[in-house]
């Protein structure tokens, strides 16, 4: 008879078999080979967590420390994968957080809101806080050219998105807007305000555009919608001037980020840096044994 350590170690053998086709989550209905007994078995060893009833998480109980690391790691595949397992291809994120995934924006959502015209407009909870809303929705409303992120979330592209938002999401994610605006494609977003035919929305676009420095698309666009009858109504949907990004307007929307960050911390971090005590030396030697000394002490150099 095998000794526990030996089923164990064949359970293992399953589990990494699995991992190595690619599932970052496993869903027991379409993995067989995970048997109810090797799925008990790797419970009980800490080698899966389980998410909700027939989902599980693999993980490693020698660094797991019981935190939500593993989990908010690996959340994005595993809505991924539930969304596709429920619905197919037939199901969206929304416009707010298609955008938000498309302009750099890495901050936790714990909610995760899915589109779909088979959901039944249901909350499924996942435990650290976390949830997916399943949101019913007319056939017609999904986009009929989204886009699949390396994660496999399924994201509205940013043309179509940032026309089916509202005005609140500019002055809500002022930096993801502006980054998205940066990298619009104006052909096709041109073409989606043709097809809408709104003068608000037409006239948000066209302010928006000039607030992020894009002014002659911004002018183009216009002409374009006054050429085709469309009485714009131009509205600047921001609260104020934008800070200045720089840089090409197809660069990564995480290098945008971080120079705009450092853009706005540069002069306090500037003004904190002036209050540190400073020391002179007179030479290398001398700087490198004070240096020596205060560690030995235990100090810091502030």
């Amino acid at each position: 008879m095998a000794s526990i350590n030996e089923k164990l170690a064949a359970s293992l053998k399953v589990l990494l078999a699995i991992q190595e086709r690619g599932f970052a989550v496993i869903n027991a209905a379409s993995h067989p080979a995970l048997s109810r007994a090797h799925r008990e078995r790797l419970l009980r060893a800490g080698f899966l967590q389980p998410i909700i009833k027939g989902w599980y998480l693999p993980d490693n109980p020698a660094t797991s420390t019981g935190d939500s690391t593993q989990w908010f790691a690996h959340m994005d595949a595993f809505v991924a994968a539930y969304a596709n397992s429920r619905f197919g291809a037939a199901w969206q994120l929304t416009p707010e957080t298609s955008l938000l995934r498309q302009g750099g924006h890495t901050s936790v959502l714990k909610q995760i809101q899915i589109h779909a015209p088979n959901a039944n407009n249901q909350v499924v909870g996942l435990g650290h806080g976390c949830s997916i809303f399943l949101y019913r929705v007319e056939p017609a409303s999904l986009s009929g050219r989204a886009l699949v992120d390396a994660q496999g979330l399924r994201l509205i592209p940013q043309e179509e998105a940032i026309l089916r938002v509202g005005p609140s999401f500019f002055v809500q994610h002022q930096l993801t807007a502006q980054i998205i605006l940066r990298r619009l494609d104006m052909p096709a977003l041109a073409r989606q305000l043709l097809e809408s035919g709104s003068p608000v929305i037409g006239g948000r676009m066209a302010a928006a555009l000039l607030a992020a420095g894009r002014n002659d698309e911004s002018k183009q666009l216009i002409k374009t919608l006054k050429t085709a009858g469309i009485a714009i109504i131009e509205q600047d949907p921001f609260t104020g001037p934008l800070p200045f990004i720089g840089g090409g307007e197809r660069e990564s929307p995480y290098a945008q980020r971080i120079r705009t960050m450092w853009a706005s911390m540069r002069d306090p971090a500037g003004t904190i840096f002036e209050a540190v005590p400073q020391h002179t030396f007179k030479n290398l030697d001398a700087m490198m044994a004070d240096i020596e000394a205060l560690r030995g002490r235990g100090n810091t150099l502030a």
